[in-house]
């Protein structure tokens, strides 16, 4: 149930506001909220270590004015009749700010525009508060490339069942819950893809057990597709390097959204992108829907009430412009 959709806006004095946009279409949608977040934050304002002041405080509690009023801005430009708040917080690094304010309204889906690194034009990748973001966010993350409305869009789950046992895994049913929930309510059509790798050992492993790893396979695939409620037809299945085959299937097949789960733990317990996901962030042309195993906690810590630095406008009906401060 999405009850709360959290916009991270990177700019409010943008022309162009994806996150936004998406978070009012997909709340208008779902029948939810939508909460406009900014963080903000300049060195020269900080003050800290050592030369903190009244002064500066009032300067920096102006600057946040500036912001939240340049956000309350964007509200007004949304479809009439949703319910938005505004919030702004000084915050650093943004993406800990982010995850704090998800926390913070119990968001159920963030949204967020890629803040991609430029040269020439050209896209070169994903900014540092992008790969966190994904790290971190506890709940699911919508990373929207563009404005454009959601009409019967085409929705795509990766997964990849296979494990040591013949069980599912919380994070493919999680992905495959996660994707029939969004397809459903943007009336989109729902499609599994499970790409696999053939084992390239010494010696080759005997043909017979491949056999039973494909099986194996076959069975919990089915389960997942029994999950989605979905037709045999729906899955796809490719052979080849997952990430490779994704981005292929993605571009033949139109795909708007691309659902797949981020994921796994390094050698020293931190949190990690999976490569295929890492892969798949920089390169996808399309929306795409992290999501995290469902026992998932972020390791930032959750914001305190009356915390300072949060300027927080008055929730209204899109296009009021009143506000008030924390």
């Amino acid at each position: 149930m999405y009850r709360t959709i959290f916009a991270a806006v990177a700019d409010p004095r943008a022309p162009v506001q994806v996150a936004a946009a998406k978070a009012a279409e997909f709340a208008r949608l779902a029948g939810g909220r939508v909460v406009l977040y900014h963080a903000t934050y300049d060195a020269t304002l900080s003050g800290k270590p050592f030369f903190d002041s009244a002064r500066l405080g009032r300067v920096r509690d102006s600057h946040l004015a500036a912001e939240l009023e340049a956000l309350d801005a964007v509200a007004a430009t949304l479809p009439a009749g949703l319910d938005v708040s505004t919030v702004v917080e000084w915050a650093r690094p943004v993406h800990e700010g982010v995850v704090r304010g998800c926390m913070r309204e119990r968001a159920d889906l963030v949204v967020a525009e890629p803040r991609f690194q430029r040269a020439r034009g050209r896209k070169t990748g994903f900014a540092h508060t992008d790969w966190e973001l994904v790290r971190l966010c506890p709940v699911p993350l919508l990373l929207a490339r563009a404005t454009a409305r959601y009409r019967k869009p085409q929705v795509l789950a990766a997964v990849d069942p296979l494990r040591a046992t013949d069980k599912l895994s919380t994070l493919d049913l999680h992905i495959v819950r996660v994707a029939r929930e969004f397809s459903e309510i943007t009336q989109g059509r729902l499609r599994l893809l499970h790409c696999s790798t053939e084992p390239h050992v010494t010696p080759p492993v005997p043909f017979a057990v491949v056999e039973r790893q494909r099986a194996r396979t076959r069975k919990l695939l089915e389960r997942l597709l029994e999950e989605a409620d979905l037709p045999r037809r729906a899955l796809l299945q490719r052979s080849g390097v997952p990430a490779d085959e994704i981005e292929a299937v993605v571009e033949a097949e139109s795909i708007d959204v691309l659902v797949l789960g981020s994921m796994s733990r390094g050698r020293i317990g931190r949190l990690l992108l999976g490569s295929t996901a890492e892969k798949l962030l920089h390169a996808a042309v399309c929306d795409l829907l992290v999501v995290k195993p469902v026992a998932f906690r972020s390791p930032v810590t959750p914001a305190r009430r009356g915390e300072r630095g949060l300027l927080r406008g008055t929730p209204r009906v899109a296009g009021e412009t009143r506000t008030v401060h924390d």
